[in-house]
């Protein structure tokens, strides 16, 4: 071709533009249609993939593990005294693919989601109560607990108490109301063979020694609630969204707890 050749007295190859005057070519259509490149574009690596490929191997043959890693592989090479071979990652990890030196992978077993596929509502009362806290803001009064017990059967708050500390000991009190509401008396025993449960969570008003000791005292079965369960208590935290609304609706608010200041 006319453009590949070169002027005889300069020994340089003639001007593309002046190449197309002379032929009637557009320049615009000849850069569109440029002559296909074969290889692959940009710098040329300093070794082949063959010479990779048997240095990958006498690593993997040096290795004391039946098999290795991409990752573990480039960087020994690299970190080579003698011999040092320096390859991209994505290349290391494209020959060993290629020619099955990949460590095989480990699927997970089978995990227990520990999901809920049961029922929390109970066929007759006093079989499931649960018991949680919240707390919330009264406008005048500052920051306050919420504890309350309510009966899986039929969602009835039985008992609740309110507090300015949400400690272990206010957690008690809605607890020792329902039952002297229910059974009459917070005396030792009182819910002897009842197979009344008590579900919380792991807040640590319920997991503490003074809460656990009062349920043994009564002999109610404390349940506390499994963290990844999202069942436990449920009943008893959808109630108390009742009592924290949302912070700018401060009409809400008094809404909400005006019931609850004769307590305070």
């Amino acid at each position: 071709m006319l453009i590949e050749e070169h002027y005889p007295l300069t020994g340089k190859p003639y001007p593309k533009r002046l190449i197309f005057k002379v032929v009637g070519y557009s320049s615009s259509t000849w850069y569109e249609n440029p002559t296909p490149k074969t290889g692959k574009r940009g710098r040329k690596p300093k070794h082949s993939d063959e010479e990779v490929l048997q240095e990958i191997k006498t690593e993997i043959k040096k290795s004391t593990f039946n098999a290795e890693g991409y990752i573990k592989v480039k960087k020994r090479m690299g970190k080579r005294k003698i011999n040092a071979l320096v390859a991209g990652k994505a290349r290391v990890n494209r020959i060993m693919r290629e020619n099955n030196l990949l460590s095989p992978y480990r699927r997970p077993g089978k995990t227990n989601k520990r999901e809920h596929d049961g029922t929390i509502i109970t066929d007759a009362p006093n079989v499931m109560w649960a018991t949680d806290g919240k707390r919330f803001w009264i406008e005048g009064s500052g920051w306050h607990w919420f504890f309350g017990v309510i009966d899986h059967f039929n969602d009835e708050i039985i008992s609740w108490h309110i507090a300015r500390k949400g400690n272990r000991f206010a957690a008690i009190e809605p607890v020792r109301a329902a039952v002297r509401k229910t059974f009459g008396s917070v005396g030792k025993d009182v819910c002897k063979g009842m197979k009344l449960q008590l579900r919380s969570d792991h807040g640590s008003q319920y997991d503490s020694a003074d809460f656990m000791n009062e349920m043994k005292f009564l002999d109610e079965i404390p349940g506390i609630g499994d963290v990844q369960s999202v069942c436990t208590v449920t009943a008893m935290q959808r109630d108390n969204r009742a009592v924290s609304p949302h912070p700018g609706r401060t009409g809400a608010a008094n809404r909400n707890i005006f019931f609850l200041r004769g307590s305070l």
